[in-house]
């Protein structure tokens, strides 16, 4: 019986307890995506907006690399719940060429609002 108990807890302790010391891989990871990343504001046109949804899925590919690795499955399911969202709403404005247009024809727009927005996105 004290074994049947002591082999439930190992094995159910598995299911919550990170895999990874730390988190070095992801970094580097992120590390050879940051040029990629666009340095301010929203894209305002097809170019812009393909460099950001290329940064966004890798970014996504090192995360999903690191938590398959280095996450439980609670973990990651917690994770994705965060995540979902943002995968969600760039999936959409990256993948979808109808939703893409109807975004690119507020360009104008998003270029008015660019500078309240990089100032808003500022490390205080």
């Amino acid at each position: 019986m004290e074994a049947l108990l002591l082999i439930i807890l190992i094995v159910g302790a598995g299911e919550g307890v990170t895999q990874c010391i730390n988190k070095t891989e992801l970094d580097a990871c992120l590390g050879k995506i940051a040029p990629q990343m666009p340095r301010s504001g929203l894209p305002v046109n097809k170019e812009e907006l393909g460099t950001m949804c290329r940064a966004f899925k890798g970014g996504m590919r090192c995360v999903d690399g690191y938590t398959a690795q280095c996450l439980s499955k609670v973990e990651r399911a917690g994770l994705e719940e965060h995540l979902k969202g943002a995968r969600s709403t760039l999936a959409f404005l990256c993948d979808d060429p109808v939703f893409q247009k109807e975004y690119l024809s507020h360009a104008s727009c998003i270029r008015d609002i660019q500078e309240d927005w990089d100032r808003c996105h500022q490390p205080l």
